[in-house]
Protein backbone atom coordinates (compact mmCIF):
# COMPACT_ATOMS: atom_id res chain seq x y z
CA UNK A 1 0.00 0.00 0.00
CA UNK A 2 2.96 2.49 1.02
CA UNK A 3 4.87 1.67 -2.15
CA UNK A 4 2.02 2.61 -4.14
CA UNK A 5 1.02 5.53 -2.73
CA UNK A 6 4.57 6.71 -2.77
CA UNK A 7 5.17 5.72 -6.32
CA UNK A 8 1.91 7.74 -7.18
CA UNK A 9 2.94 10.88 -6.20
CA UNK A 10 6.15 10.49 -7.17
CA UNK A 11 5.18 10.08 -10.37
CA UNK A 12 2.51 12.84 -10.27
CA UNK A 13 5.44 15.04 -9.17
CA UNK A 14 8.42 14.12 -10.64
CA UNK A 15 7.35 12.28 -14.23
CA UNK A 16 8.18 8.19 -14.78
CA UNK A 17 11.71 8.97 -14.21
CA UNK A 18 11.91 9.17 -10.97
CA UNK A 19 8.92 6.92 -10.05
CA UNK A 20 10.75 4.03 -12.20
CA UNK A 21 13.68 4.55 -10.32
CA UNK A 22 12.17 4.09 -6.84
CA UNK A 23 10.27 0.64 -8.25
CA UNK A 24 13.43 -0.32 -8.41
CA UNK A 25 15.41 0.55 -5.28
CA UNK A 26 11.79 -1.01 -3.36
CA UNK A 27 12.87 -4.43 -5.47
CA UNK A 28 15.45 -3.99 -4.38
CA UNK A 29 15.21 -3.39 -0.58
CA UNK A 30 12.96 -5.87 -0.65
CA UNK A 31 15.26 -8.72 -2.19
CA UNK A 32 18.24 -7.68 0.29
CA UNK A 33 15.71 -7.73 3.35
CA UNK A 34 14.12 -11.19 2.85
CA UNK A 35 17.13 -12.83 0.85
CA UNK A 36 20.04 -11.42 2.10
CA UNK A 37 19.40 -10.39 5.27
CA UNK A 38 17.20 -13.36 6.51
CA UNK A 39 17.82 -16.40 4.41
CA UNK A 40 21.54 -15.46 3.33
CA UNK A 41 20.47 -16.45 0.26
CA UNK A 42 22.05 -13.64 -2.30
CA UNK A 43 25.57 -13.79 -4.11
CA UNK A 44 27.77 -10.61 -3.82
CA UNK A 45 26.91 -9.51 -7.92
CA UNK A 46 23.15 -9.31 -6.72
CA UNK A 47 23.69 -7.90 -3.09
CA UNK A 48 26.37 -5.32 -4.58
CA UNK A 49 23.37 -4.34 -7.86
CA UNK A 50 20.99 -4.27 -5.40
CA UNK A 51 22.90 -1.53 -2.88
CA UNK A 52 23.73 0.45 -6.07
CA UNK A 53 20.25 0.63 -7.29
CA UNK A 54 18.80 1.92 -3.53
CA UNK A 55 21.97 4.29 -4.09
CA UNK A 56 20.57 5.58 -6.80
CA UNK A 57 17.04 6.69 -6.01
CA UNK A 58 18.49 7.99 -3.01
CA UNK A 59 20.69 10.34 -4.63
CA UNK A 60 17.92 11.52 -7.46
CA UNK A 61 15.62 12.19 -4.43
CA UNK A 62 18.29 13.99 -2.70
CA UNK A 63 19.11 16.16 -5.87
CA UNK A 64 15.26 16.85 -5.92
CA UNK A 65 14.91 17.71 -1.87
CA UNK A 66 18.12 20.05 -2.14
CA UNK A 67 16.08 21.12 -5.59
CA UNK A 68 13.05 22.49 -3.67
CA UNK A 69 15.07 23.65 -0.25
CA UNK A 70 16.62 26.11 -2.79
CA UNK A 71 12.85 27.30 -3.81
CA UNK A 72 12.33 28.02 0.00
CA UNK A 73 13.50 31.41 1.49
CA UNK A 74 13.98 31.99 4.87
CA UNK A 75 12.89 35.33 6.79
CA UNK A 76 13.73 36.48 9.89
CA UNK A 77 13.82 33.45 12.12
CA UNK A 78 13.86 29.96 11.57
CA UNK A 79 10.95 29.78 13.36
CA UNK A 80 9.03 32.72 11.39
CA UNK A 81 7.32 32.56 8.33
CA UNK A 82 8.69 30.66 5.31
CA UNK A 83 7.91 32.42 2.12
CA UNK A 84 7.85 30.35 -1.28
CA UNK A 85 8.91 31.96 -4.43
Amino acid sequence: MAYHAVRNALEEQEGENLSETFALAWKSARELHGEAFHEFALPEETILEDAKNIKKFWERFKDKLEETERLVIYRGREDEEIIYR
